[in-house]
C-alpha cells in the first residue's frame, strides 16, 4: 500500500511529469485528427474569380471611337476569370450534379456575357465543356469527373462592371451541396486548425490563459511543418487567382 502512496506522491509532486503527460495527451489528439482527416473521403467543390476592365466607358469620350460586337454597340468590356475545382479526396462525377440545379455561372442585370472559353484545365480527361445561354446571362459547365485538386479555369468576356459581385456560381452536387468560394486566406486556414480545434475542445477563450500559450507552443511546430509541406509538396493552389495574373 505504501508503494502506491509513494508513487502517487512522486507523480503529484513532480510538475515536469504532469507537463510531459499533458504534452503527450495533446499530441495524441493532434495525431488522431491528422489520421482521421487523411482517411476521410469527401467532395469539396470550390470556386474563385477575378474581374478586370478591358475597355471602360470613359474611353468613349474620344471622338470617332466605337466598340461593336456582332453589330451591337458596347459601352464597356470586361474580363472575368473563374476557376472551379475539387479539393476533396472523393471524385465528383457529373452524375453527382443535380439535374434540377446544374452548375452554371450567372451574371446579374448589370451586364451580358458575350463569350466564354475554357482557358485551362490541369487534367484533359476531365473533359470540361461550357455552353452560353441564348439570353447571354448564364454559362453552363459540364465535365466527366473531377478528382482531388483537378479543375478548370474559364474566361468570360462581358459588358458588366469589373466587380466580383455581378457573378453568382450556382449548382448543387450530391453529398457536397453548393460550390463555395475559396480565397488565398482560406487556402491556408487549415494550417491553424490543430490549434483552433484543441483550444475549442478545452474551452480556452481568454488570451491571458496559461493553457492558451501552452497549446500555441505545442501546435506551432505542426503548423510550421504543414506550411512547408504545402510549399514544397503541393505549392501554391493554381486555382486561386490573382488580379494581376490574367
Amino acid at each position: 500500500m505504501k508503494s502506491w502512496e509513494d508513487l502517487y506522491t512522486f507523480f503529484s509532486g513532480n510538475p515536469w511529469l504532469n507537463i510531459i503527460f499533458f504534452i503527450l495527451a495533446v499530441l495524441g489528439i493532434v495525431i488522431s485528427i491528422i489520421l482521421y482527416r487523411k482517411s476521410k473521403k469527401e467532395k469539396k467543390p470550390y470556386y474563385n474569380l477575378t474581374n478586370i476592365p478591358l475597355i471602360e466607358e470613359n474611353i468613349f469620350t474620344l471622338k470617332n471611337l466605337s466598340l461593336d460586337f456582332q453589330g451591337e454597340k458596347l459601352s464597356r468590356l470586361s474580363l472575368a476569370t473563374i476557376s472551379i475545382w475539387n479539393e476533396g479526396r472523393e471524385v465528383i462525377n457529373y452524375d453527382d450534379v443535380a439535374s434540377s440545379d446544374p452548375i452554371r455561372i450567372d451574371i446579374n442585370e448589370e451586364g451580358e456575357i458575350l463569350d466564354a472559353v475554357v482557358f485551362y484545365s490541369n487534367e484533359y480527361s476531365n473533359n470540361f465543356s461550357i455552353t452560353l445561354s441564348e439570353n447571354r446571362k448564364s454559362v453552363f459547365v459540364k465535365f466527366e469527373y473531377i478528382y482531388n485538386m483537378q479543375g478548370v479555369i474559364l474566361r468570360l468576356y462581358h459588358t458588366g462592371p469589373a466587380s466580383d459581385h455581378i457573378f453568382t456560381i450556382r449548382g448543387k452536387i450530391k453529398q457536397a451541396g453548393s460550390i463555395k468560394f475559396k480565397g488565398l486566406a482560406d487556402d491556408y486556414k487549415y494550417i491553424y486548425r490543430p490549434y483552433i480545434f484543441i483550444a475549442t475542445k478545452l474551452k480556452i477563450k481568454k488570451a491571458n490563459s496559461f493553457l492558451y500559450y501552452i497549446i500555441l507552443v505545442l501546435t506551432m511546430p505542426i503548423m510550421i511543418v504543414k506550411t512547408f509541406r504545402r510549399i514544397i509538396k503541393r505549392g501554391r493552389n493554381e486555382f486561386i487567382l490573382d488580379d494581376d495574373i490574367q
